[in-house]
C-alpha cells in the first residue's frame, strides 16, 4: 500500500511513501495485451505476428513488516487468456494451471524491490514456469519507486532499474529501464483525494551470452509510457495503465554460421483495484 502524506503548510507537496498494514489484503484486475512480430533474415515470408490477451486477478497480502520493509505475497487468482496468430483466434478461456502461481516480494518504504521469491510453479510444465518467471520480473519492473524528498504537482524524479533476464542455459542478459516520473496533479476520485502520476521510460536489452558453442547477441531498444492513480486517504494504488514497445534483433552465431531474428514487441498492461 502506498501512502502519500501531505506536508503541513504545503498543500501541493506530498511524500510518496510505501506503508503497510499487518495482514492487509488487496485484489486487482489485471489485463495484458502482448503483440509480438518475429522476422527472419533468411526467409522474409516467415514473419509472423502473434497476439495474446490475458485477464487475471492479482492478490496481494502483507505477510510481515520489519524496519520499514514488508514481505508481500503476490499471487494469481482466476486466469483467462486468448491467442491469435495470423488471423487464427483461440477464444478467451480459463487457464487453471496458471492459477496459484505466487511470489513473495520484499519492498522498502520507497517501493524498491529488494528481493523476489518465486513460489507455486515447482513441478509444473515449462510454459507455466516461464509465466511465473515473467511475473516475477514484471513485479521488479512495474513497481513504482518513489524519491525520499517531497514532491509537488508538476515535479519529476528519475529511477533506473537493472533486471537479469534468464536464458534456458542458466545464463542471463541484463535489461536496463530508465524512467522519468511526474506528479501531474491532485484530484478527487472514489470519494477521496487522489494523485495522478505519469511516466516515460526507456528500455535497453543488449549484450552477449555463450550457450555452449553458440553465442547469442541481443540488441533491443524500447520506450514506454504510463499513468498511475493513487488514493491519498487510503494510500492504495487505484489504477495503472502502461504501454511499451521494444524493437531490435537477436542474433545467434555458431562458428561461421550466423542467423538473426527481428523482434517487434508491444505490451499494454492495465490494472485496477477491485477490492
Amino acid at each position: 500500500m502506498w501512502l502519500l502524506v501531505p506536508r503541513a503548510g504545503a498543500a501541493e507537496s506530498v511524500e510518496l511513501r510505501y506503508r503497510f498494514a499487518s495482514d492487509q489484503q488487496l485484489a486487482y484486475l489485471v489485463k495484458v495485451r502482448q503483440q509480438v512480430r518475429l522476422s527472419s533474415d533468411l526467409v522474409a515470408e516467415a514473419a509472423r505476428t502473434s497476439t495474446i490477451n490475458s485477464e487475471a486477478e492479482m492478490l496481494q497480502r502483507v505477510l510481515a513488516i520489519r524496519d520499514g520493509r514488508a514481505r508481500l505475497q503476490i499471487s494469481l487468482g482466476s486466469f483467462r487468456a486468448s491467442q491469435a496468430t495470423e488471423g487464427l483466434v483461440h477464444e478467451l478461456r480459463r487457464v487453471p494451471e496458471m492459477e496459484g502461481i505466487r511470489l513473495v516480494v520484499t519492498r522498502d518504504e520507497h517501493g524498491r524491490v529488494l528481493k523476489t521469491e518465486e513460489l507455486g510453479a515447482e513441478g509444473r510444465e515449462m510454459r507455466v514456469r516461464q509465466v511465473a518467471l515473467a511475473f516475477a520480473r514484471a513485479q521488479q519492473l512495474l513497481t513504482l519507486e518513489f524519491p525520499s524528498r517531497t514532491v509537488a504537482a508538476g515535479e519529476s524524479w528519475q529511477v533506473e532499474r537493472r533486471v537479469e533476464v534468464p536464458l534456458w542455459s542458466g545464463r542471463h542478459l541484463q535489461l536496463v529501464m530508465q524512467g522519468d516520473y511526474t506528479l501531474e496533479r491532485l484530484l478527487p476520485c472514489r470519494r477521496q483525494r487522489c494523485a495522478r502520476i505519469s511516466a516515460r521510460v526507456r528500455i535497453t536489452l543488449a549484450g552477449r551470452s555463450d550457450l555452449g558453442d553458440i553465442q547469442l547477441l541481443a540488441d533491443l531498444q524500447g520506450s514506454g509510457r504510463g499513468r498511475f492513480l493513487f488514493g491519498l486517504d487510503t494510500g492504495n494504488l487505484i489504477r495503472s495503465e502502461c504501454q511499451t514497445e521494444i524493437k531490435g534483433r537477436l542474433s545467434a552465431a555458431d562458428g561461421d554460421e550466423r542467423t538473426a531474428t527481428g523482434v517487434n514487441l508491444r505490451i499494454a498492461v492495465n490494472s485496477e483495484l477491485v477490492r
